[in-house]
């Protein structure tokens, strides 16, 4: 049971230093083209096939459907909020982040128990690459 309560103070306190970096990281060197191609991507998509600039530095068999998904989603919030394009960027990876531990938390433990879903979680959470996603946009810390 200390173990369980240790992993979970582990989890929030890695949790909020991911909302910390999502906040202070700027812009990374690749979120420029990620933003175009996933702009190109959701033109295409709305035209039904018929735009054909897509292919944004040679990006042709690149797998843009976050990019897109992303694009589409900043642009829903922009027509509300005003802000900055990419804290917004930011604050999209930190939510999906954040909803996708908590959906491997719900797996594991439905799985597993609930020991396995923490130690799921928190290993999850001190992988690289995927803090660095969750916490700026493709920006390995």
């Amino acid at each position: 049971m200390i173990i369980n309560r240790v992993f979970f103070f582990l989890i929030i306190l890695l949790s909020l230093f991911a909302i910390y970096c999502s906040i202070i990281i700027g812009v990374s060197w690749d979120e420029f083209f990620h933003h175009i191609n996933g702009s190109h991507r959701a033109e295409y998509f709305k035209s039904f096939g018929k735009f054909k600039e897509y292919n944004y530095l040679d990006n042709r068999y690149y797998p843009g459907l976050y990019d897109t998904f992303h694009f589409l989603i900043i642009n829903f919030i922009l027509k509300f909020f005003s802000g900055d394009i990419f804290e917004i960027k930011h604050l999209v990876n930190l939510t999906f982040g954040l909803l996708t531990l908590r959906g491997l938390f719900l797996l594991s433990k439905n799985i597993f128990n609930k020991d396995v879903g923490y130690i799921a979680v928190l290993l999850c959470l001190l992988n690289p690459f995927f803090f660095g996603h969750m916490s700026s946009t493709r920006k390995i810390l």
